[in-house]
Order: C-alpha cells, then sequence, then structure tokens
C-alpha cells in the first residue's frame, strides 16, 4: 500500500481544491493527498504547474509550529486587516465591554472602518 503524499502550496498558490476527489489546501497547511487523490488529473497538472508541492515531515512540523505562532498574535493589528467582519465583532464582543447602542454602530460597520475601531480600541486599552 502506497503512503499517502504531504502536499502544500506552491509559491504562486494561494490555495487549491480539487472538487472531484475533494482536495483542499490552503495556506500554511500541508495535507496528506491520498493515493485516489493523487491519480487525479487536476492534481497531476498541479504538481506539474507547481502549485502544489510535495513536502516531508520536518516541515509538516515547521508549518504547523508557524500556524501556532499566528494564532498566537491575535492582538497584532496586522491580523486584523485579515479577519472577516464577524470575526472583528466578535474580537470586540470578546475582549472589551461595550455598550448595546455602540455595538449595534459597530455591526453596521464596513470593514476598513471596523478595523480602524478595533486598532483604536487597542491602542487605548494599551495606555
Amino acid at each position: 500500500m502506497a503512503t499517502p503524499k504531504k502536499v502544500k502550496l506552491g509559491p504562486k498558490a494561494g490555495s487549491f481544491f480539487d472538487a472531484v476527489t475533494r482536495l483542499k489546501v490552503g495556506p500554511n497547511q500541508v495535507i496528506k493527498a491520498t493515493a485516489q487523490q493523487t491519480k487525479s488529473e487536476k492534481f497531476q497538472k498541479a504538481i506539474a504547474h507547481r502549485w502544489l508541492i510535495e513536502t516531508d515531515e520536518e516541515e509538516t512540523k515547521t508549518k504547523e509550529a508557524s500556524a501556532a505562532v499566528e494564532t498566537d498574535t491575535d492582538g497584532d493589528t496586522s491580523n486584523f486587516a485579515k479577519k472577516t467582519i464577524p470575526q472583528l465583532i466578535e474580537y470586540i464582543e470578546d475582549n472589551y465591554e461595550i455598550d448595546e447602542e455602540e455595538m449595534e454602530k459597530v455591526r453596521k460597520m464596513k470593514k476598513d472602518d471596523l478595523v480602524a475601531y478595533v486598532e483604536k480600541l487597542e491602542e487605548e486599552d494599551e495606555e
């Protein structure tokens, strides 16, 4: 029995999805592709064009460790722009005591305004 291939995204790929085999690879992920998945035409093309790259166990551990570091830096303002609107609202609700009237205004904000609002809260919190 063949061992599964471990793959990660190539340098120019943002994500990869094969609808036939349901293989999905996102940023900072190392996925074990089954033998059936590796035989698909889309997978073979992705490997040939370097959208996917085969990797080994050591890189898997490194990726897992770097992903853990990224999740620990939620307070880093550079990450707020990467969050979705619901994630930003949840962050505010979980970390700050905001009255309901103000939260209604927050829920209606556009993403850029919401990011600026969270960054302002973070700055005030540091003082």
